[in-house]
């Protein structure tokens, strides 16, 4: 086995086991500009409650991809006050808060946004669910890029 899908598959095992066991990854596709085809754009673990699916997200950076805010809805709730600070890779921890301007934050486990990693972050994810959080559809945002159709199927 060559030494480049060794380094892949070490890469990725992390990635696969988190898939396994949760309902909220997602299989994302993107299609740029007009081009007829989706090309694959590796897996999303969007939200931190495992069998409660998102619905919508709509995040942004100001500070190239350190961080993200914006809001979250879980499928049944509210939209609630998301922040995203990265870990490493597209791995980012994650906080939500509901109430007022003084509310508490509270700990929302860990999202993956995006496959680009550290070389283009993620600076926007837009994404909305017409079927309960069992697909999302909308744009994703890479550092250098304008926004991008972004898609994503909920993992068997």
């Amino acid at each position: 086995m060559s030494k480049a899908i060794w380094l892949a598959m070490l890469t990725a095992w992390p990635l696969l086991v988190h898939a396994q066991s949760q309902s909220n990854v997602y299989r994302a596709e993107v299609q740029q500009g007009a081009a007829p085809r989706w090309e694959p754009d590796g897996w999303y673990t969007l939200g931190g409650r495992g069998a409660q699916r998102a619905v919508a997200i709509d995040i942004r950076s100001t500070d190239d991809g350190q961080s993200l805010s914006g809001s979250m809805t879980y499928a049944g709730e509210g939209p609630l006050r998301l922040r995203l600070t990265h870990l490493r890779g597209g791995h980012f921890r994650t906080e939500v808060c509901w109430g007022g301007p003084d509310a508490p934050w509270h700990a929302n486990g860990d999202m993956v946004l995006g496959s680009n990693g550290d070389i283009k972050p993620v600076l926007a994810f837009d994404v909305r669910s017409d079927d309960g959080g069992e697909t999302l559809a909308g744009t994703v945002t890479y550092r250098g890029d304008a926004p991008i159709a972004w898609r994503g199927r909920r993992a068997p």
